[in-house]
């Protein structure tokens, strides 16, 4: 099951902040819900959804968002629920009324996750679902190191 809200309630952002720190490198670490607040609080028309499956007590998380006028896109995938089509799921929904959809991806395997395993590049994911690298164009900040993508209807 599909939610798709702009507003997501206490609870939900304590599930988003866990599976957050859970899936992301380490230096991207959110340290309390605030920062969660913080975070989306400066982002324009955010909309979010959640793909949860009750079979597994787990939630996926994705949003969609204006940056610089352009439509921008993050996904939260927990282990327990990779590999599964999920994320192929949520690309349809977030990308169904737009022609268009850009996203910062980690294009290496050189971070750690909290727990110390290998944070695994979403890259190829990226790839397989329409997403084309952007040559050239990188984020390259002290928390992080990516490459930027687009997805374009065709």
């Amino acid at each position: 099951m599909i939610i798709h809200t702009h507003v997501l309630n206490q609870q939900q952002q304590i599930e988003l902040m866990k599976c957050w720190n859970e899936v992301y490198p380490v230096n991207l670490q959110f340290e309390d819900v605030a920062q969660v607040k913080s975070y989306f609080d400066g982002l324009e028309q955010v909309e979010y959804f959640l793909l949860i499956d009750a079979s597994l007590s787990a939630t996926a998380f994705s949003f969609r968002f204006i940056r610089d006028d352009e439509l921008w896109l993050a996904m939260l995938m927990p282990p327990s629920m990779q590999g599964k089509g999920y994320g192929t799921i949520l690309l349809e929904e977030l990308t169904k009324d737009v022609d268009s959809i850009s996203a910062w991806v980690v294009d290496h395997d050189r971070e750690l996750k909290a727990d110390g395993s290998p944070y695994i590049s979403p890259l190829k994911f990226y790839v397989k679902n329409g997403f084309e690298i952007q040559e050239g164009v990188r984020l390259e900040i002290d928390s992080i190191s990516a490459v930027k993508l687009v997805w374009k209807r065709l």
